[in-house]
């Protein structure tokens, strides 16, 4: 089994049967995840069940991916939860290039479509520069990270 919080997928994943996404967000990468690499399962979870509800009602009919609500900071919705990290990588200035190469198409399509009350919501929620979430990014006071786990092998074989 693999725990990602993703920004690419990585070669090796291939040969991975099991994936586990914490903050799958609306889902749309699991989806791409599953259609392109072709996984035993895929479990995307994330702490809002508002989330959820929108991950279900959007890929319920593909197979092998589902969506579950669950704090990654206190609960793994798996048995034998043991992990091992595999790979960390600070991905925090990923995030901020691609928000900046983003940002002119996105606050075009706000100014554009979203009615004028809505549109700081929307900014906020599109990540864009002058934000708190892309501000607190660029100043270090939230990052973004791409974990790779992997189970811990388990010895203690039951004998019947």
């Amino acid at each position: 089994m693999r725990v990602l919080q993703t920004d690419r997928v990585p070669e090796a994943w291939v040969h991975i049967k099991n994936v586990f996404e914490i903050n799958c967000a609306r889902g749309a990468g699991a989806a791409w995840c599953v259609h392109t690499h072709a996984s035993h399962s895929y479990t995307g979870i994330d702490s809002s069940q508002d989330i959820i509800n929108l991950c279900q009602r959007l890929y319920s009919k593909i197979p092998r991916l589902s969506f579950v609500v669950a704090n990654a900071t206190n609960h793994f919705p798996f048995e034998n939860d043991e992990l091992i990290i595999e790979e960390k990588v600070n991905i925090t200035r990923n995030i901020l290039h691609a928000l900046d190469i983003q940002n002119k198409y996105r606050t075009d399509f706000i100014q554009r479509y979203i009615q004028p009350e809505e549109q700081e919501y929307f900014r906020l929620f599109a990540g864009l520069p002058g934000t708190q979430i892309y501000d607190d990014m660029s100043q270090g006071c939230s990052e973004y990270w791409r974990v790779v786990f992997r189970k811990k092998k388990t010895t203690n074989m039951p004998i019947i």
